[in-house]
């Protein structure tokens, strides 16, 4: 069973820190090491399906946040061009993953959303502060 987090609690930090670093390790996979999108966001999926082996229903909640950041990751380097801001992104996508479990358990394309809606408002805010 799936527990709803309070926001800043130590699992949902841990969620976070967990997203962070699945959407730029999955980054420096595309950009730095040069193999593409779809292997960054691959390899950080496939690996995060270790989390519920070792961690149960809370690895499972793991997985989902490192794949959504994976997905994020996918980004147009020309939006987000260095890891830092990669980082933000993945720290939007993780809280935004925390704000959604408890909505839409079992619908496939959840993840995916959140890593779209996530690019959306990083590159609308990028876009809105460049403006002033």
């Amino acid at each position: 069973m799936f527990i709803i987090f309070e926001f800043f609690d130590s699992s949902s930090l841990i969620i976070i820190l967990t997203s962070i670093l699945g959407g730029i390790t999955a980054y420096y996979i595309n950009i730095i090491l040069k193999y593409g999108p779809v292997i960054g966001s691959g390899v950080v999926t496939l690996l995060s399906g270790v989390f519920p082996v070792l961690f149960g229903d809370f690895g499972t909640l793991l997985a989902g946040a490192a794949t959504t950041s994976g997905y994020a990751s996918m980004v147009s380097v020309k939006h987000v061009p260095s890891i830092k801001e990669m980082g933000a992104l993945s720290f939007l996508a993780g809280s935004l993953y925390l704000v959604t479990i408890p909505a839409f358990q079992g619908i496939g394309g959840k993840l995916g959303t959140i890593a779209a809606l996530s690019c959306l408002a990083f590159i609308g805010y990028k876009t809105i502060l460049s403006r002033f």
